[in-house]
């Protein structure tokens, strides 16, 4: 018997039609999503990236807010940092994207083919 009306409550509550309502403000709690990535290369070296998103919506529009940013270092003392933000306003009818970064990157470059290497070799200068 009990097991029938907690079928029933459910039924009854998923009926309503609360959540597709057009006249309902959204609502969306912020969500963060954080990404360390580990790197290596021999251009480059061992280094770590890293990076942030969050997502929100402060205007309860169609489109959530998107919030970010990024930096890199690695053993070549090689960084950089970059963040964005993605926006809309006026219910849905202007979108904004801003976008900003800089890096220093020591690219280790010794020519192409296998005696290239060589050719550049500080002991050859």
């Amino acid at each position: 018997m009990a097991t029938s009306s907690i079928a029933a409550t459910t039924a009854a509550a998923s009926n309503t039609g609360e959540e597709n309502d057009p006249e309902k403000p959204r609502t969306m709690k912020p969500d963060l999503l954080v990404v360390p990535i580990p790197m290596t290369n021999p251009t480059l070296g061992a280094g770590l990236m890293g990076a942030a998103v969050l997502f929100y919506n402060p205007n309860n529009s169609d489109q959530p807010w998107v919030t970010g940013a990024g930096a890199m270092y690695t053993s070549n003392k090689s960084w950089g940092g970059a963040a964005f933000h993605s926006m809309s306003l006026d219910d849905d009818r202007f979108h904004a994207l801003l976008f900003g970064g800089y890096a220093n990157i020591n690219i280790n470059f010794y020519g192409i083919g296998a005696a290239a290497g060589t050719a550049m070799s500080p002991s050859r200068w």
